[in-house]
């Protein structure tokens, strides 16, 4: 059994932007943003992308294992009722 919990949209009202770059994460970027419509629904939606550099071998060569990747999600969340609560996620 697999069960994710994900934080619910209401506690992430902000805005979220983070920059790293070094030796290996050559960059890692990711952004974040939520917000409400009205009182009863809450969203947020995410982009991160990062791009990983060779590690070297013993003999201080590339070892050709360098990679990269991007990909992107949001969550919504309704109050329907106060017995009601809907999310919706990808």
């Amino acid at each position: 059994i697999i069960n994710i919990i994900t934080e619910e949209a209401t506690n992430t009202q902000e805005n979220q932007v983070n920059l790293i770059y070094g030796n290996e994460e050559q960059p890692y970027v990711s952004a974040r943003h939520g917000g409400k419509v009205g009182d009863d629904l809450f969203y947020r939606g995410y982009a991160k992308y990062f791009d990983r550099a060779d590690l070297r071998t013993l003999q201080d060569t590339p070892a050709n294992d360098d990679w990269n990747e991007g990909r992107g999600g949001f969550r919504v969340d309704y109050n329907a009722t106060t017995q009601d609560f809907v999310t919706v996620q990808g």
